[in-house]
C-alpha cells in the first residue's frame, strides 16, 4: 500500500511522493522545462511530476531474469525513479528518445539487445486484444429430404431436421475416412414427438445407418410436426456443396 503525503488525488507532486507511486500512466521529455514529465492517474484524477533534467544522472534499461524490460532514472542522489516497465522495443525506442532529446547515457543489461518482433510489440503494446471467435468447422453438411408415403415432399419436417444436417454429415465419416451414400428410412412420427425409424437403404454400411438413425431418432419434434408416416432420405458425398439444395442425386 501506497502512504500519500498529498492530502487527495490530482495536482502537483513533490519528488518523493512520485517515487512512492512506481510507474507512471505517461511520461515524456520536454525541452520547454527541459525535464521529464509524468503523469499517475487514479480515478479520472491525474498527478504529476516534472523531473528536472539536473536531477537525473543517467537512465538505466535493465532486462530482468522475467524478461521483463524496465526503464528508470538514476537521480544525482544515487535514488531512482521508475519510468516504463515494457516489451523490449518499447523500452528500447522510449530510452534512445530521451537519450537524444535530454542528452543523457543509457546504461544496463538491456542496452543493444536485439528485439524480436519490434512492430508486433508495439501492436500488442498499445492495442487490446480480444480471442478471435472461430466457428465450429463440421465439413461437408449431410442433405435430408422428407416425403410421405406417397413421395409428396414433407418440406415442414425437412425444415425441421435441417439442423441435424452438422452431425448426420458426421455420421458419415464417423472413424474419420469418409464413406459417402445414401440412407434411406421409413416410420412413423408419434403424437408425444419421438419418431419410430426403421433403415431402409443402410447406405455405405450398417454403422452409418445406425448412427443417422439414432441422431433423427433423438430429436422430440414440435406439435405440428406429430402423427405422420415419413420416408427418409439422408445422403452425403465428398464433394457435396454445403450451400447447394439438400436434395443429392445418388
Amino acid at each position: 500500500m501506497w502512504v500519500w503525503a498529498t492530502a487527495s488525488w490530482g495536482g502537483e507532486l513533490t519528488l518523493a511522493d512520485a517515487r512512492g507511486l512506481g510507474v507512471p500512466a505517461e511520461h515524456a521529455a520536454l525541452d520547454a522545462c527541459d525535464c521529464i514529465a509524468l503523469t499517475w492517474t487514479n480515478g479520472g484524477a491525474d498527478s504529476t511530476y516534472q523531473l528536472p533534467r539536473s536531477l537525473v544522472q543517467e537512465l538505466r534499461h535493465e532486462v530482468t531474469p522475467a524478461g521483463r524490460h524496465d526503464l528508470t532514472a538514476l537521480l544525482t542522489d544515487g535514488t531512482t525513479l521508475s519510468l516504463e516497465q515494457a516489451p523490449c522495443a518499447i523500452t528500447t525506442s522510449m530510452a534512445a528518445t530521451y537519450a537524444i532529446r535530454l542528452d543523457l547515457t543509457v546504461t544496463g543489461s538491456g542496452v543493444g539487445v536485439a528485439c524480436n518482433d519490434a512492430i508486433g510489440a508495439l501492436d500488442a503494446y498499445l492495442t487490446p486484444h480480444l480471442a478471435p471467435l472461430t466457428p465450429p468447422n463440421y465439413g461437408p453438411l449431410a442433405s435430408v429430404r422428407v416425403t410421405d408415403p406417397d413421395g409428396n415432399p414433407d418440406d415442414e419436417l425437412s425444415d425441421a431436421w435441417s439442423s441435424e444436417r452438422p452431425y448426420l454429415g458426421r455420421c458419415f465419416r464417423a472413424d474419420g475416412a469418409p464413406r459417402p451414400g445414401v440412407v434411406e428410412l421409413t416410420g412413423r412420427l408419434d403424437r408425444d414427438g419421438t419418431s419410430r425409424l426403421r433403415v431402409e437403404v443402410p447406405g455405405p454400411d450398417d454403422a452409418v445407418a445406425l448412427c443417422v438413425a439414432s441422431q433423427l431418432g433423438s430429436q422430440t419434434l414440435p406439435e405440428g410436426l406429430r402423427k405422420r408416416k415419413v420416408r427418409v432420405r439422408v445422403g452425403w458425398n465428398e464433394v457435396e456443396d454445403a450451400s447447394a439444395p439438400t436434395v443429392v442425386s445418388p
